[in-house]
């Protein structure tokens, strides 16, 4: 299955997209799990500062949350929000994200690649094709977020392939648009898989 056009879109997200002279990790599928994070970031970075929107911090509880869900996707042989039936509140419930917040907010972006499908540059061309998930990425609510690949993995019966979690939150919000356990996930992580 494939998945990436967004008609009208196009445009807009070339211009989200870093190129290689500004994130050339980026481009790099067999690279370290450090290097393609990092890499990951600085497109993240990228985007949200072309979309004139603050630049999210690092969060260690969403870089848990991130690995445990692509740990239970892995485990569950399942493309999902909510891998083997589990609400998608439970990961972050289990880092207590959020616990003694009157309010928080949170969202995810999945999606999984092979080969060059698998590059840190395509999984974010993947996410800004798709309209939910580029919102996710360039919106304003977040202050947060936290990041995973698990790399030349099985799955899916595919092989070599590389899984990845971008996870969104904002702890403590006072805005009146963040409703306690905000599920921003958008419906299908379906939109975002690829492979050859």
């Amino acid at each position: 299955v494939a998945a990436s056009a967004a008609s009208g879109a196009g445009g807009r997200v070339t211009g989200l997209l870093a190129t290689r002279n500004i994130c050339p990790a980026g481009y790099l599928h067999n690279a370290p799990v450090a290097v393609q994070l990092r890499a990951m970031v600085c497109l993240i970075t990228f985007a949200r500062s072309q979309e004139g929107v603050q630049p999210l911090r690092r969060s260690t509880k969403l870089d848990r949350v991130a690995g445990l869900k692509v740990d239970a996707d892995l485990a569950c042989d399942e493309f999902s929000h909510t891998p083997c039936g589990r609400a998608f509140m439970t990961w972050f419930a289990d880092v207590r994200y959020g616990l003694g917040s009157g309010r928080y907010a949170v969202g995810e972006n999945l999606a999984w690649g092979r080969g060059e499908d698998a590059s840190p540059h395509q999984i974010m061309r993947m996410w800004l094709h798709s309209a939910e998930h580029r919102r996710n990425l360039v919106s304003p609510r977040w202050h947060e977020f936290g990041l995973e690949v698990r790399s030349h993995v099985a799955f899916l019966g595919s092989r070599g392939v590389a899984v990845w979690a971008n996870e969104f939150g904002n702890e403590g919000t006072s805005d009146l648009w963040a409703a306690r356990k905000l599920d921003t996930a958008p419906r299908s992580p379906a939109g975002v898989q690829r492979h050859r």
